[in-house]
């Protein structure tokens, strides 16, 4: 099967390639950049695919992509929690997604495989357990809003009668990230002593590097509050910082979701949430975005 793959140069994308690869599928990625392809797929062992130049927002460039392809993995999606990327995301994550999941339905593929997102269906009502049927809210915050319309995008498709499958991650860990995105900042920054709340995740990576991180657990209106304020300050500065209103949001809804579907239906069982956490704090400190001190006994 020859299987398109866009986003294939970032975290979740590359990895998707990798695993259809492995399992003996031809890919051809679509990327703005050729030099980016083996930048990003090189450490995961991956060579030899496709490359298609294009952006997902480009019609013509999608559907040339697409020609003669059995399947596609739409993974392209600007991730972000920076409101001054609201315009790029709600660009490339909506209107990406209009484009390439019309455009397969149109050239007859099957599967077609839309990643969306947990976060499409925050917040969660009182004692609502998320899961693939939950319904999709519009949160009043760039990423996730763009998230849900994307997820709107896709099960307006399923309700035509489309092979559109929407997979909805809570979350995105573990090494090899060519973007150092979301989830391994938050782990560097953890163990740079520069974020406030989650004291699970803040426990585990402490127990793992064999080092004491000291915390503060917060009221939700205060860290809430302390959200609003550091985007004031992110307008004025160039440099990203660890906090942002939106993700100070996402930790207060709290939400919990239920995967029994993916597990059931696909066989998937996820690794051990600790046995991914060594994984990444290892290569942030192979990679040099962590010290040896900062890692700790997972040191280099």
């Amino acid at each position: 099967m020859l299987v398109l793959v866009t986003g294939g140069t970032g975290y979740l994308g590359s990895h998707a390639v990798a695993a259809l690869a492995g399992a003996g599928h031809r890919i051809r990625v679509l990327a703005r950049s050729a030099e980016k392809v083996p930048a990003a797929l090189g450490p995961l062992g991956v060579d030899g695919v496709e490359t298609a130049i294009g952006d997902v927002t480009e019609p013509a460039a999608v559907e040339r992509a697409l020609a003669g392809c059995d399947a596609v993995v739409h993974a392209a999606s600007v991730f972000s929690l920076d409101a001054r990327q609201a315009g790029e995301m709600s660009a490339v994550n909506v209107r990406g997604t209009e484009v390439v999941l019309g455009t397969a339905e149109r050239l007859g593929l099957d599967p077609i495989v839309h990643v969306s997102s947990e976060l499409a269906l925050l917040p969660p009502a009182t004692r609502e357990v998320l899961t693939p049927d939950s319904p999709v809210k519009r949160p009043p915050w760039p990423y996730c809003r763009s998230k849900a319309d994307s997820e709107l995008v896709a099960r307006r498709f399923q309700a035509q009668g489309a092979p559109v499958v929407s997979v909805l991650p809570a979350g995105l860990w573990g090494p090899h990230d060519p973007h150092l995105g979301e989830g391994v900042t938050l782990a560097a920054n953890v163990l740079r002593h520069r974020y406030v709340t989650m004291p699970g995740i803040i426990g585990t990576l402490g127990d793992l590097t064999g080092r004491r991180i000291r915390f503060v657990t917060l009221p939700a209106g205060f860290l809430a509050a302390f959200g609003r304020t550091a985007d004031l300050a992110q307008r004025r500065l160039r440099t990203r910082l660890p906090w942002s209103g939106e993700s100070i949001w996402i930790v207060n809804c709290d939400a919990r979701c239920d995967d029994s579907k993916t597990r059931d239906e696909l066989q998937v069982e996820p690794r051990p949430l600790r046995e991914t956490f060594a994984d990444t704090v290892h290569w942030l400190a192979e990679a040099g975005q962590l010290t040896p001190r900062q890692a700790g006994h997972l040191a280099v």
